[in-house]
């Protein structure tokens, strides 16, 4: 099966798309603002648990969408892609607290699973956590002006 076969077959959606480049833009915002880690090759590594621990709750003040955003992603969060018996596999990964930082690690499992996981967003849950995650992305961009600066 050749690459645009798999394309037509697994074309991610509009709203994968927006989240990917999103999630991509927000990561180089991070670093551009000194939220990173310097990993053991010296590579900068995007620190979403230090920008999550310097904003507010984001839960605490949020309502409409957002609010059903963040419900479905602590309702039914992403699985994590683990090893069994040398099986790779997805298993629940259900967040330990509701805190910006179990959020964030959500997020990431969503990008995660799309890049590194096989998952393709056709089901309507990896469709859903894929939207959820994306809207509260926007949020986040819209009340942090220290993202949204390095977005322009």
């Amino acid at each position: 099966m050749l690459l645009d076969d798999i394309y037509a077959r697994d074309a991610p959606t509009d709203d994968a798309i927006r989240f990917s480049f999103a999630f991509a833009r927000i990561e180089f915002a991070l670093k551009s603002t000194g939220f990173f880690a310097v990993g053991g090759s010296r590579e900068a590594i995007p620190n979403w648990d230090q920008f999550a621990t310097s904003i507010d709750d984001i839960e605490e003040a949020a309502t409409g969408d957002l609010a059903e955003a963040i419900s479905y992603m602590y309702r039914k969060p992403p699985m994590a892609e683990r090893v069994r018996d040398r099986t790779v596999g997805f298993e629940p990964a259900i967040p330990a607290v509701r805190s910006n930082v179990e959020l964030f690690r959500m997020i990431r499992r969503v990008r995660n699973n799309l890049f590194h996981g096989g998952k393709v967003p056709y089901r309507d849950r990896d469709d859903e956590l894929v939207r959820s995650s994306l809207s509260i992305l926007r949020a986040v961009v819209e009340k942090h002006d220290i993202i949204a600066t390095h977005l322009a």
